[in-house]
């Protein structure tokens, strides 16, 4: 995945990559969101709306 190697600058590591409808990154991170990390971004994105 090429987003995951652009933002998270290495190859071949699990990692997650988290974006919004329009494809804006809100997470980038080693390994998958934990529930919580969910729950805070789409607390986010109800606030922008």
């Amino acid at each position: 995945m090429d987003a995951a190697f652009d933002i998270l600058r290495l190859d071949g590591v699990p990692a997650a990559v988290v974006t919004d409808g329009n494809g804006e990154v809100l997470l980038a991170r080693w390994g998958p969101p934990s529930i919580s990390e969910i729950r805070r971004l789409l607390d986010r994105l109800e606030a922008r709306q």
